[in-house]
């Protein structure tokens, strides 16, 4: 045994109570006792000031350190911003004409009657155009070029950058043979108009509710929205001429007539011009169709939304303004084709125009919309 004999008696008085001896004695004797502050010490300080302890410093370090390690960080960005108008790091607004470098500039019989100078300020009705653009930059890039050819205002148009690779374009991280490769410099410093990022890539019906959230949220009565793979043209052999922007201003003007609720059974939502290749949006009724519904495929969805529309009681209209084609491919140096060497001295329908239509029909074919009675049949005969 460990403990001498004696210590392990435990002996007991008659009447069977345990009494203590050396052993607990012994064991009473080993008990260390706790230091003790002073008693002037503990007696006037409350707990609350006492020496915190290791596990309280920790508790209070570790989330104030973090804190000042991540604003430290915070102010040493490693990559340029890429900030656009009012702090919207998504909206990267067009260069004012005098700023452009080499702006191609159309030819003067497609520029508006009012506009005096093209490169002044022009009192006209706001067009906003939508171009929706998801890969193949060179498609977009002659399409733009052939809207402002046709004299659409640069300012008023706008490119979606809806390639889902964040600000990469923004910040040209991705070479042109990428296939979401976007030139930001060359559409806001050469052609002079804006771009608008989605946050991530959006399926059709998913842009479509951006577009019409974009508008909202910015006050728009209206707005046009196009395919980034189509080619606008002025109907160059008529006589008398008119331009396919003036057109477009005088189809604005008719529609206008029937945009808000006391048009009663004439009021209308949607006006294409051939197809929806180039359409016109009302944005006060949207409310009364709805969302485009983000769950049904690419080529039903517009069914959905365009028979809900029916239904609601608004008009699908067609408007026409002048030529649209469906590319297929892009063309070799478009803004040479477009625009040759100036705006100046070409008359409408020229050897140089005729050329342009023969390198279209190429590669495109040209849109002729059904009649206006004849539309909503196109789309909703899909759904049976």
């Amino acid at each position: 045994m460990f403990f001498p004999s004696p210590w392990l008696r435990v002996p007991q008085d008659p009447d069977g109570e345990v009494e203590l001896d050396e052993w607990s004695s012994f064991l009473h004797s080993l008990q260390v006792k706790r230091p003790q502050a002073p008693q002037w010490l503990d007696s006037r300080l409350p707990d609350w000031l006492r020496l915190p302890s290791k596990k309280h410093i920790l508790f209070f370090f570790i989330p104030l350190a973090t804190y000042g390690i991540g604003w430290w960080h915070g102010g040493k960005s490693q990559l340029p911003g890429v900030q656009g108008q009012q702090g919207d790091y998504y909206f990267h607004p067009p260069i004012p004409m005098s700023e452009l470098a080499n702006p191609p500039i159309p030819y003067s019989y497609n520029i508006a009657p009012n506009a005096k100078n093209y490169s002044a300020p022009v009192k006209m009705p706001a067009t906003p155009l939508f171009i929706p653009f998801t890969k193949n930059h060179k498609m977009l890039e002659q399409t733009v070029l052939s809207y402002i050819a046709v004299g659409w205002p640069r300012s008023d148009i706008v490119v979606i950058d809806n390639t889902g690779t964040m600000d990469a374009n923004a910040k040209g991280f991705l070479s042109p043979n990428n296939l979401f490769y976007l030139n930001y410099d060359l559409l806001r410093k050469r052609y002079g108009v804006s771009v608008l990022r989605t946050p991530t890539l959006l399926n059709f019906s998913q842009l479509q509710n951006f577009m019409i959230s974009a508008a909202m949220s910015r006050g728009w009565a209206y707005f046009f929205w196009s395919h980034q793979d189509v080619v606008v043209v002025s109907r160059e052999g008529n006589d008398p001429f008119k331009g396919f922007y003036d057109n477009i201003l005088e189809s604005l003007t008719r529609l206008k007539a029937t945009m808000g609720p006391e048009a009663g059974e004439d009021r209308w939502v949607i006006a294409f011009y051939s197809y929806d290749w180039l359409t016109v949006v009302n944005v006060s009724p949207l409310a009364l169709v709805g969302q485009w519904d983000v769950f049904i495929p690419y080529y039903a969805t517009d069914c959905d939304w365009y028979h809900r529309a029916h239904m609601a009681g608004l008009k699908l209209l067609v408007e026409d303004v002048g030529l649209i084609f469906d590319m297929s491919a892009s063309l070799t140096e478009p803004e040479k084709l477009l625009f040759g060497d100036g705006g100046d001295g070409i008359q409408p329908n020229s050897t140089k125009f005729q050329e342009w239509i023969v390198a279209l029909e190429a590669k495109g074919r040209v849109g002729t919309g059904p009649d206006p009675p004849e539309y909503p049949d196109r789309f909703f005969g899909r759904l049976k």
